[in-house]
């Protein structure tokens, strides 16, 4: 989870309900897959295990600049989530401490992700993550139903349309740009075929685990919206 998954998923349903958030969710994991799509692809040209790396090299130097401005805006915008709706909510003024504290929880958080979960062993992270995710969908659906009311959410279009395609537009469109530019989706793919292992087989799972993150963080807002809890949700 990073910054656009961690605020847009709660704005979206809040604003637009279960239709805004997949919206919101289905180009993440449709991003992910085409991503895991062309990778294969380009990698089975040439079935040596360097190949995607060396292919990426040569692509990527001419870019090089944007792919480092696309690493710094997920950082900020997972600065800006941590300070919006973890720091303020909770924490008095001065605000200036806000910035500060949310810079070091994810400088701290990346240093030790970095040394415990490095990119050969990070695929069992992400199978620990989808055994809690797939445990805590089960919890949520419990406690949705058991709500004040027990009919679904409904799925129709947000009558305020224009609002919708304000916020819907560029963000899929960065959602399904976003993997290319993202120097850590490259390292994934570049260790998967280091490993002789299938690009598109391991992205088809890692977009259901994204997903089901979405899912799950959306779907919470939906049940805090249920039991009368709307109000403290500010977006």
């Amino acid at each position: 989870m990073w910054g656009l998954g961690l605020f847009f998923s709660v704005q979206f349903t809040y604003q637009f309900g279960l239709f805004g958030l997949l919206a919101f969710s289905a180009p993440n994991a449709l991003g992910l897959i085409l991503f895991g799509t062309l990778a294969q692809m380009i990698a089975q040209r040439n079935p040596e295990p360097e190949s995607l790396a060396r292919f990426f090299d040569r692509w990527s130097r001419p870019i090089r600049l944007i792919l480092f401005l696309y690493q710094f805006l997920a950082i900020t915008l997972t600065i800006f989530a941590v300070l919006r709706y973890f720091f303020q909510p909770i924490v008095s003024p001065p605000e200036v401490l806000y910035l500060l504290l949310a810079l070091l929880i994810v400088l701290a958080a990346a240093f030790f992700c970095g040394e415990e979960f490095n990119i050969q062993r990070i695929k069992y992270s992400h199978a620990i993550l989808f055994l809690i995710m797939s445990v805590a969908m089960g919890g949520l659906v419990v406690c949705y139903f058991k709500s004040q009311s027990q009919a679904m959410p409904s799925l129709e279009f947000p009558a305020h349309g224009f609002e919708f395609f304000g916020y819907a537009v560029p963000i899929c469109v960065g959602l399904l740009l976003g993997p290319w530019l993202d120097l850590q989706q490259w390292q994934r793919a570049i260790q998967i075929c280091r490993e002789e292992g299938s690009v598109l087989r391991s992205y088809l799972i890692g977009a259901a685990i994204f997903f089901l993150l979405l899912i799950f963080h959306g779907g919470l807002a939906l049940w805090t919206m249920r039991i009368g809890a709307g109000t403290l949700i500010h977006v």
